[in-house]
């Protein structure tokens, strides 16, 4: 559900998107029962925001710059690209299919074991080693609960899939990668998961398990993102975790709940 300014507060990749944990504000969490939380994966603290709270990397942003640092992808062809799409996203310049193709694009260099050593390593290096016990902490309740619990986001699923599992969250609904032959071709499989596209991939995904939003009697939405404003609306309890500052501006305009988590 969202790419702004994460709010995983510790992984690597994406910030899970989460809203206030145990102990926090009990008037918008879940309460069990047909409950559908809806979580994304967001924006993350780079290695030297633990210490300063500075910037923040996307996963797939990040494993742009992982692979640049592995020496898998050419510094002057990627580095600037990477930011620069990154920023035109955020201000909703960038549209679905140009910023999920470029980093479906990284995943078509390689053959399938070199991608499966590249993904361990960059889990090893840049995503566990920075996950929190108070991000787990955010998760756990809403587990606990029974609560349908939904990781959706437009990062691949090739990386968010591995960081939904580190967190005990069996559904994912992702941007899916082309394959032929077993390889990647770079190119979106299906409707990318971002924006309006969002809502529709969930709406599918609930139809295939013989559901509907109505179903719920509550459904609990957490981003951080302007990106996300479709996905929000059809919420019953919408949250801004560590929310740009176009989510963070209608989320006080609408009285929604915001979260500052770092």
């Amino acid at each position: 559900m969202n790419r702004g300014q994460g709010a995983w507060a510790a992984l690597a990749f994406a910030a899970l998107a989460l809203g206030a944990g145990a102990g926090e504000d009990e008037s918008f969490m879940p309460k069990g029962g047909r409950t559908l939380l809806l979580e994304s994966l967001g924006a993350t603290p780079s290695v030297d925001e633990f210490r300063r709270i500075a910037t923040t990397k996307y996963s797939d942003e990040q494993w742009v710059a992982f692979l640049i640092d592995e020496g898998a992808l050419d510094r002057a062809q990627y580095a600037a690209a990477n930011r620069d799409l990154m920023a035109r996203y955020n201000r909703g310049e960038a549209g679905p299919a140009e910023f999920t193709e470029f980093y479906l694009s990284t995943l078509a260099r390689f053959g399938a074991d070199e991608l499966e050593a590249l993904r361990a390593r960059y889990l090893a290096r840049c995503v566990r080693p920075r996950i929190v016990s108070k991000a787990r902490d955010l998760v756990r309740p809403h587990l606990d609960a029974g609560d349908l619990t939904v990781i959706t986001t437009a990062v691949m699923r090739f990386l968010s899939e591995p960081i939904a599992a580190e967190f005990g969250v069996e559904h994912v609904i992702a941007t899916e990668g082309e394959r032929r032959d077993g390889r990647f071709t770079g190119r979106v499989a299906g409707i990318p998961n971002t924006r309006e596209g969002k809502v529709e991939r969930l709406m599918m995904w609930l139809a295939a398990r013989g559901q509907r939003l109505s179903d719920f009697r509550a459904i609990h939405a957490y981003s951080d993102s302007l990106n996300d404003l479709p996905l929000l609306s059809h919420a019953t309890h919408p949250v801004a975790v560590n929310a740009d500052p176009v989510l963070s501006a209608h989320a006080r305009h609408m009285g929604w709940p915001i979260v500052e988590y770092f």
